[in-house]
């Protein structure tokens, strides 16, 4: 985005600022992870079996994060949200790096489970 932006002139970023801000937003819904879902116990409690701690922990109960720790999760697409965890599923190992923890908590998940999570999700408002 930085590579577009850096085009654009300050009229253009204001006029564009002024469309957006205009929008009527439009937050998806989970398609059939909602309110008492496998995607919702995953988000909120975790698998204590496989050892995956809840989404919440870190990200927040309706998945706002924590700025500069933690990203917001809530209403993005869950075909966003699968394709990040399948992405940390196969990093290299590196400790002490930013994404050492969502690689040891992706690993532990099955494909299901990604998909039951990231569905729930997008549909935190």
């Amino acid at each position: 985005m930085q590579g577009i932006a850096a085009s654009l002139s300050a009229e253009d970023m204001d006029n564009l600022g002024i469309y957006f801000s205009e929008q009527k937003l439009q937050l998806s819904a989970a398609t059939s992870n909602g309110v008492g879902s496998k995607g919702e116990k995953i988000f909120r409690a975790g698998i204590k079996d496989s050892g995956v701690p809840a989404c919440a922990s870190c990200h927040g109960p309706a998945g706002h994060g924590v700025p500069d720790l933690y990203p917001r999760l809530n209403a993005q697409h869950s075909d966003y949200i699968l394709s990040q965890l399948n992405r940390f599923r196969v990093l290299e190992d590196q400790p002490g790096t930013a994404s050492a923890p969502m690689r040891a908590i992706s690993v532990r998940l099955t494909e299901e489970e990604m998909k039951a999570v990231a569905d729930y999700i997008q549909g935190l408002q």
